[in-house]
């Protein structure tokens, strides 16, 4: 890796406190400081809105070693604001030749399973080869709320070691194990327990936010 450049983590999340996305992204920092390598952070939806700031965030990618991307999968597609940022992206690379920065994705969501998410993946692997990145994988994960409950982290072992084999990858230069993008789709709990748990946190939302009638269905003819 050339020491002089860092490693861009770009932040699909929506919410302020960088959601799921924005825990992947301080779990990917923390793997590039053991090794010594600089990464910055940068949440897309703050830069999406702005033709000046995305010029921004192009020369930014540009003069980075290498590009991952920590996005929410949002109705079987790419967030909106992320699909604008990356049109813009892809266009100003075409355009200027772009410089030679690698690219890997970690997409997630709500779903049990990861497999949700390869559409999306196959998305970013076509933007990688039209904008002229070096395409160095995807890996995706279901069951996403789980990262941020604080009670049953420990479950995230495996995305801590897929992280670090990413890290090892953008490192040495070479593309993201098969073996890491199998590790970390595995589901950190049975599909059953997954949903009890769900259902019972939902339930405690709903009662902390006064919505004590999550079954009505008021417009039900």
């Amino acid at each position: 890796m050339n020491s002089s450049k860092s490693v861009l983590i770009l932040n699909g999340s929506p919410k302020q406190d960088g959601g799921v996305s924005g825990n992947i992204g301080n779990r990917i920092l923390s793997s590039l400081a053991v090794k010594g390598m600089r990464g910055v952070m940068i949440r897309i939806i703050d830069v999406a809105g702005s033709k000046e700031r995305l010029d921004v965030l192009v020369d930014q990618i540009n003069n980075s070693e290498a590009i991952i991307l920590s996005c929410p999968l949002y109705i079987d597609s790419i967030p909106s604001y992320v699909i604008r940022a990356i049109e813009h992206i892809g266009e100003s690379r075409k355009k200027t030749g772009g410089a030679n920065v690698r690219l890997a994705v970690i997409m997630h969501c709500g779903f049990p399973e990861a497999f949700h998410n390869d559409v999306a993946i196959r998305i970013f692997r076509q933007f990688a080869i039209e904008s002229r990145f070096e395409w160095i994988g995807g890996m995706a994960f279901g069951m996403a709320p789980i990262i941020n409950n604080k009670l049953i982290t420990f479950q995230c072992k495996n995305i801590d070691k897929a992280i670090k084999s990413m890290t090892d990858a953008i490192y040495s230069g070479t593309a993201i194990p098969e073996k890491a993008i199998t590790l970390i789709a595995r589901p950190f709990m049975p599909t059953m327990l997954y949903t009890c748990v769900g259902n019972i946190l939902w339930r405690m939302i709903a009662f902390k936010n006064k919505a004590l009638k999550i079954n009505a269905t008021p417009y039900a003819s």
